[in-house]
């Protein structure tokens, strides 16, 4: 894989990995560069599919469509620290923080207001 650097450069890493693709399940196991030293990793992950249109994050949550079981419980725990605007610790204060604009432009983004 390629890699970018603190000075600006790109450069390619060695290693070596496999692995596979099942459906909505994939694994890989391997070694990583190995100029860094020895490091042998292993990681499964699965993936859900689903289906939404909205101009804003509420009309998206709204029409979100997905059969997956835990889907709706997790979608609800995301509206909801999405929601939370109070506090320096809170979610969007730390998404505004992170993209380096003000909490009320990132509310006004997800409200479809404005554009980028």
């Amino acid at each position: 894989p390629f890699s970018y650097t603190s000075g600006g450069s790109l450069e390619t890493k060695p290693q070596f990995k496999f692995g596979g693709q099942m459906g909505k399940f994939k694994a890989e196991a391997g070694v990583s560069d190995v100029r860094d030293g020895l490091k042998f990793e292993m990681r499964a992950q699965a993936f859900v599919e689903a289906v939404g249109h909205g101009n804003s994050t509420a009309e998206l949550h709204e029409n979100v469509q997905c059969d997956t079981p835990g889907f709706k419980e997790a979608l609800e725990k995301a509206k909801t620290l999405l929601g939370k605007t109070g506090g320096p610790g809170s979610a969007m204060v730390r998404i505004a923080q992170a993209l380096g604009i003000e909490t009320r432009q990132l509310e006004r983004l997800l409200a479809g207001e404005v554009s980028w």
